[in-house]
């Protein structure tokens, strides 16, 4: 680990492994299944890594009152239902592509591992919809999105409220005339053991390697989603996991023991966020505007997120709303998680049992 931070203060944001002039930072897994920086012996001490992490911290966007908060729901179903909850992200990702922009979010690889990529069209977008509900890999993406703004190119770049911080950390101040960011509401980040290992139980179970993931599947409503996972696998086979049998999202939502430490303690929450963008679901909005098919709450944060917001208004329904009302159904806009007191011996048991065996020990 390196010497300026300690393991349970990082979040894994990646802006060292970013900052580093000679390739010096990796990021290598703890034995729960978290990235983080160590330094090899390319290092020349310049101090880089250090002096972007402690700035990232130090940092804090100032509190707006005039925030403005709205209910929100695509126009296009299509979109709605292939979406995480109302379908903003879509709309402005495709503002900015149809813009000669690019955006920059998280998808899906090989073996269904998360990372953050870039993508310049709008048929791209589909890979970057939806929650993945485990940490994902930045790698030297933030790299890329400088040298895009250097060319004068628009960027969109969606994540947690910590990854949003680390990029604009790193970037002069020039570059960030051009950036948008986006963040979530955002409970907290999950071990990718956990999810390899979930992953790799269902690809033992059923023949066949894991082709697709799909978080919060609508199939029996939005208000259920968050218990309902649809799986594909490559030998055309389909499964949905609902409510007890989703042992992955209740090891997330319900016991909490899947989490990254840090994030009992988030200093990137509230109102004082440096994205221009926040969303989330709405849970708990009127009844009015919940037809069960997912509906989104958008807080403005910039006057460079209200720009963005107006783009998309053709497309998407915006209902005015308090602040707090988005707040009710979303503790952890302001509140950092709270972590199982076994969460660090549920996922050290996972480096030697199967994750339904270790989800009943600790059931």
């Amino acid at each position: 680990m390196v010497k300026w931070i300690s393991k349970d203060d990082c979040t894994g944001c990646e802006a060292c492994l970013n900052i580093c002039p000679v390739n010096a930072i990796r990021m290598v897994p703890d034995s729960m299944g978290f990235y983080c920086p160590t330094i090899g012996n390319e290092c020349t001490d310049c101090g880089e890594c250090e002096n972007v992490c402690k700035k990232r911290l130090s940092i804090v966007g100032t509190k707006n009152t005039a925030k403005k908060a709205y209910i929100a729901i695509n126009k296009n179903e299509k979109v709605r239902f292939t979406s995480t909850s109302g379908g903003i992200f879509f709309e402005l990702g495709k503002a900015i592509l149809n813009d000669g922009g690019c955006v920059v979010g998280a998808g899906y690889l090989d073996g269904c591992k998360v990372a953050h990529f870039l993508i310049d069209s709008v048929e791209e977008l589909q890979k970057l919809m939806q929650s993945k509900y485990v940490q994902s890999r930045v790698g030297y993406v933030y790299r890329d999105i400088s040298d895009l703004l250097n060319e004068d190119k628009k960027v969109l770049f969606c994540g947690t409220p910590c990854q949003v911080v680390a990029l604009k950390t790193m970037l002069h101040s020039k570059a960030l005339e051009k950036l948008y960011t986006l963040d979530f509401i955002c409970m907290g980040v999950n071990s990718p053991l956990a999810y390899s290992k979930w992953l790799e139980e269902l690809e033992n179970h059923h023949g066949s390697k894991v082709n697709k993931v799909w978080f919060k599947y609508k199939d029996e409503g939005w208000n259920k989603s968050p218990f309902t996972t649809k799986i594909e696998f490559e030998n055309g086979e389909g499964l949905v996991l609902r409510g007890e049998d989703n042992l992955y999202m209740r090891a997330f939502l319900e016991k909490r023991c899947i989490i990254r430490k840090t994030c009992s303690r988030c200093r990137f929450k509230g109102d004082k966020r440096l994205s221009d963008i926040t969303v989330g679901d709405f849970w708990g909005v009127k009844e009015e505007y919940d037809d069960d098919k997912g509906t989104s709450a958008v807080i403005i944060n910039s006057s460079k997120g209200s720009t963005l917001v107006g783009k998309i208004s053709d497309k998407v329904l915006f209902y005015s709303c308090e602040l707090k009302d988005i707040k009710k159904g979303n503790l952890h806009y302001d509140e950092s998680v709270c972590i199982a007191d076994c969460s660090e011996d549920f996922l050290m048991d996972l480096n030697n049992s199967c994750f339904s065996e270790v989800f009943k020990e600790y059931n």
